[in-house]
Formats: C-alpha cells, structure tokens, sequence
C-alpha cells in the first residue's frame, strides 16, 4: 500500500485552477495510451471516495484507489464545495478532481487538497468473485489505517420507548380506516392510501423488540391486523395500497397507482409477513402461503429478471428499467430467493426449494451492478449463506460475498464535519439505494439487522474482511432523530407531511453539511431504527440482574445461571481481533452484583476502562472474542 499526502499553504485569497486527475495507467514504454484496463467501480454520490481498476495490459494486477474525504474537510469547509462524485475516472486517467470552489481560500490557509491511500496487488480477477474478494479485502485494509470518529454511549433503550409513544398516540403518525389503524409512511402525510410495507417495516422488528423486553404492548397487535388486510384473497396476493381506498388531490407519481407493483415493494412485503409467521402467529403464515404463488407467477412471467413497475392484475411491465440500459432491479432475484427459503420452511414443500435455487443463478456476472436497494441486497446475502448451508453448493456463499461487496461500495467510509455536520457522524453510514445523496433511517437499520444475520450465517466462512467492515453500523444511528440534530441542520419544509421535532420519529435523509436533512420528510417506516438497535445491542435475560451492551455485533449470546446469587454469560462478537469496542453492563433493577470480564479459552481477566459506577461499568473488547461475564452479589 501507498500514501501519499498533499497540503496547499496560500498567502493572499485563491482559487485552485481545475486539475487533472491523479493517476495515469501506463502500459509498455510508459505510454498510457498503450495501457487496458477496466474501471469496476468510482465513487457514488458523496460516498466512499474509491475507484477499483484493474489491468488487462499489460497483465499487472488491480488497484484501489481511496481518497481520505475525512483529511479534506477543511478545504470543503472553507471552498463550500462538496465532494460529490468526485473520484472518478476514464481509462487510462483514474482519481480526484477537486469540486469546483464556492467561494476562494482565504489568505494564510494551510489545508490538506489530498490524501489517498492506494492498494495495490499482482493479483488480475479472473472471475467476479476474485474481483469482489479484492476489493473487500482493500476496503478492510484501508479502513484499518484512516481515522474513524470516537463513539459514545447511546440510550437506545430510552428511544424505543420514546418511538412505541410516539408511533401510538401521536395522530400525525397514523390514522383508523375501515376499523384498522395504519401507520402513515412520513409524519403528517395522509394523502395517500396505507402502504403494506410501511406497517410490515415497522411490525417485524417491534415485534422482536417486544420479545426482547419480555412485555405486553398493544400496537403490534393491532398493526399486525392492519399489516393482513391488504390480502387480496381473488388475487392471491399482498397489495401494496389499500384496496378500496382513494388518493386525496394533487398530481401523482408514476407509481401512484392501486394497480401498480414496485417489484422490490411486494417480495419485501412477503419478507415481512413470513418474518411475522416464523414467530408462531398462524395468521401470518396463512396470508403468507396463500400469497407465496403470485410471486412465483411473476418470477416466471419476468423470467426472474424483475422490473421496475408492473401491473398487479395482468403482470404487464410498466417499466422496464431504472434508467435506459441500466435494467431493472438487479437484486431482486436475491430477495425472491429469500421469499422462497421462508415458504419451504413454512410449508416442507421441495418446489419452493428449487424455485430458491433457480432465482439464485440470475445473480451471477452482476458484479458491481448488483445492488438497487441496499437492505434488500443485503438480504439476498443472508438468503444466499442459508442456500450454501442448504445444498453445500459453495457458489452461493460466493454469490453472498458478492451481495455484500456491493453493500460496502455504498458505504460513506468518510466523516463528514462542515457546516452544520460537525454536530453528527456519517463514517461508514450506508447509502439507501444504487445511487443516493443521502443517508436513510429504513434502509440502514435494515441492513444493520441483516448484516448481524448474515454474519451468524455465514458463521466461521465469512472472510475477516467482512467481518471488519460489518462492526461499525451501530454508533451514528442517533443522527437520525431531530432532537440529536441542531435546528440549522434540519429542513423548514419536507417533501412529505412536515417535521416535528417533538416526535421521536427520525428524518429519512441526513445530508452533507452543506445541506439539511429531512427535507424528503420525517420518516415513520424508519421508526424501526430503536427496535433494530435496542433488540440486537443489548443482551438480557429475565433471571440475570445485569444488562449487557455491545457496539459490536454480538453474534451468540448464552445466559447461565447457576443461582440467584451468581451465574455467567457466554459471549462471542463480531469484528477481528485487531480493533475494539465498547462493552458496557449495567444492573437491572436494584443492586449491582460483581461482575467479571474474561476472554474464554485463555482466561484472561479485561480490567474495566470505566470504573464501577452507580449505574454502569464499561470495558473495552477484542474484535472477535469469545468472551465469558460472571456475576455475583458479594456477601
């Protein structure tokens, strides 16, 4: 790997000329016009500033170029200049080319213009795999060596709560037809009909929150009810509006329609519901094998090459592609895969088996064109790992690794901090779809969550370069909720609905600092964010009077209680050995027993960085430990 850094000192008032970019391919004799080669992949919106090349002569390997967006916050603070697709290139002429400045550098300004590190490697990717492998492994190297923002204790305990409140009783965040109470897609909005995804979104993960804290709460049940009724029993199939229910006023949008299907939004739905039925509600698994064979239908009909929109009726394509030759949505046979594998669970019938195994194949050869939604690809990811599992077939954990390289590419591996943003995070924030200028409550909680199924999947075969990559989507998720933002930073006005920052509801785009956030509207399908985080980064259990908190994904979690005076937990994380996290236990109830930390195996006792507080006593853990806690009330 290199580095090289440049820094720009100006005595009097400047504006920098347009430049080139930095890096020239060469090819024999030093000629770059002799040199071939293939650009995989540049820099996404304000994402990751990366471009992935590699040679095809002469035959000299690949590279990852990475440029440190972080390092250049002070030139965009003081340019007002974004850095918006900036790393890019066109063979043989790869690398950055600074934004255009807004306003000059003022007189006396020391500020870094580059820092790129740059990995390099004799290794030419023969297959799709060999080039995404790569690229995951230069991505954790990278990682490794740039500065990442220091983390801090969030309750997100507290915030579930706040969110249940807020979601029940809050008449902005829902509303009663035809008997149901149905969630509205974004604070205030009431315009359109219901939307079956924005309940199962919000219904799946409030029901694990529920079984996690071991209460009776009524509004899962109720949305659960509301989530059903969109089954439309003639057609076979889950709707994604209403049925029977207008749109008020105002122009509509292409996919504004009862008869239109998103082909991403009905398998999602099916997701949803199979998610619900795997928790025993027989309702739910009802509803869900009685709609499993529209999808099939319009698996063949599409010939598992989905579109963008169809026509729910008669499966006529009302549009083909996201944009001319860039096709449908490429991920979708991942999700349909993952459909399939819930209903042969449901159901012990082989055909859903080998529909699964049939839909799989259509994700071969997609590289880095793979992902249009980023939840969902990290969904084919796990439907993927489960498929390998399955069949022992080692193609589809290949294909998995694939599905996650292309989640990693959307990744903003930068902090952002001008303007209003040195009040948030945006490291490694996930971008929502192929192509976004923003960050998405819905679409990163999601993948949090998946990413933690994918990793328990995987289990021991999921390389250490995913396993580091994949540690760091916890910390900034607070960002999203108006009262963790300044009031400079947030819109006046949204897209949909309006903002209330009372509301423990979050915005569904955080922005660059040059832009506020929420101006697409305060997300209420989003509001699954506390419950993601709440059910997965603490562990509990009813008979232990402790509660544990991890900032890395806790992979396997077993509580052993010997007594009520004492027990122990058994603990293994994610992450690799080589980083760390925060631990932190915290008593439940009344008093706080003595608690111990130790790595299993070794039995190396980890002294606390906090030391026993009233409420708390916090460590910090080895990526990837096994990790044994005991406990016990002191005489």
């Amino acid at each position: 790997m290199a580095r090289t850094t440049t820094r720009l000192k100006v005595h009097r008032a400047f504006h920098l000329p347009e430049l080139v970019r930095d890096i020239y391919c060469l090819g024999p004799r030093r000629d770059p016009l002799a040199s071939r080669g293939k650009i995989h992949l540049s820099q996404i919106g304000p994402g990751t500033g990366a471009s992935y090349f590699s040679f095809e002569r002469p035959d000299a390997g690949s590279a990852l170029y990475f440029q440190n967006l972080t390092a250049l916050n002070d030139w965009f603070e003081l340019t007002h200049a974004e850095p918006d697709g900036i790393v890019a290139g066109e063979w043989p002429e790869v690398g950055t080319m600074l934004p255009k400045q807004k306003t000059p550098l003022p007189a006396r300004a020391d500020v870094i213009v580059s820092d790129v590190l740059l990995v390099l490697t004799d290794k030419t990717p023969r297959t799709v795999v060999d080039l995404t492998d790569l690229y995951l492994e230069g991505m954790a190297a990278i990682c490794r060596l740039i500065p990442k923002p220091g983390t801090v204790y969030f309750d997100w305990i507290k915030l579930a709560e706040r969110s249940m409140r807020s979601l029940a009783t809050a008449k902005a965040c829902g509303r009663k037809v035809q008997g149901n109470y149905y969630l509205n897609a974004y604070v205030g909005s009431d315009r359109k009909p219901p939307e079956s995804m924005v309940q199962g979104t919000v219904l799946t993960p409030m029901l694990e929150y529920v079984q996690w804290k071991k209460s009776k709460v009524s509004l899962p049940d109720r949305l659960r009810k509301s989530l059903l009724s969109f089954h439309n029993q003639a057609g076979g199939t889950i709707e994604r509006w209403l049925p029977d229910t207008p749109f008020q006023g105002g122009s509509r949008s292409e996919e504004e329609d009862p008869r239109t299907m998103d082909s991403w939004y009905l398998l999602h739905i099916l997701l949803n519901v199979g998610r619900v039925a795997a928790m025993g509600y027989e309702d739910a698994a009802k509803v869900f094998l009685a709609s499993v064979d529209y999808a099939v239908k319009g698996a063949h009909r599409f010939r598992y090459r989905w579109p963008v929109f169809y026509d729910t009726r008669t499966f006529k394509v009302l549009k083909a592609e996201i944009a001319p030759g860039k096709g449908g949505e490429r991920d979708i046979p991942g999700l349909y895969t993952h459909v399939m594998l819930q209903a042969w669970e449901l159901s012990h019938e082989s055909k859903y088996l080998r529909e699964a195994e049939c839909a799989a194949q259509y994700l071969k050869g997609e590289g880095f064109k793979l992902l249009y939604q980023t939840n969902n690809t990290i969904f084919s990811a796990i439907a993927l790992a489960r498929l390998w599992r399955i069949t022992h077939q080692s193609i589809y954990l290949e294909l998995s690794r694939i599905c996650v390289a292309n989640v990693v590419a959307r990744f903003w591996m930068w902090n952002c901090s001008y303007g209003s943003a040195k009040k948030y995070d945006t490291f490694i924030g996930v971008g929502p779809l192929h192509e976004a200028s923003y960050l998405a409550p819905y679409e990163e909680s999601e993948s949090f969550a998946a990413c933690l199924t994918y990793l328990q999947t995987a289990g021991d075969q999921t390389p250490p370069a995913i396993r580091y990559l994949l540690a760091y989507l916890l910390h900034r998720g607070r960002f999203y909720y108006p009262q963790e933002l300044p009031a400079e930073a947030i819109a006046k006005k949204a897209k949909e609905g309006h903002i209330d920052r009372k509301l423990w509801v979050p915005l569904e785009d955080l922005r660059t600092g040059w832009q506020q956030s929420g101006q697409v509207g305060q997300e209420v399908y989003g509001s699954a964010a506390a419950f993601v985080a709440t059910s997965r980064a603490y562990q509990r259990d009813p008979r232990c009077p402790i509660l544990i908190f991890c900032e890395y994904p806790v992979l396997q979690c077993e509580f052993l209680t010997a007594s009520p005076r004492n027990g122990e937990v058994h603990l293994s994380i994610g992450g690799t050995p080589d980083a760390h996290c925060r631990l932190r236990i915290m008593p439940v109830g009344g008093r706080f027993p003595a608690v111990r930390l130790c790595e299993r195996g070794t039995g190396r006792q980890i002294r606390p960085e906090l030391p026993k507080a009233r409420r708390f006593v916090e460590f910090e853990a080895r990526g990837s430990a096994e990790l044994v806690i005991t406990w016990d009330f002191q005489p």
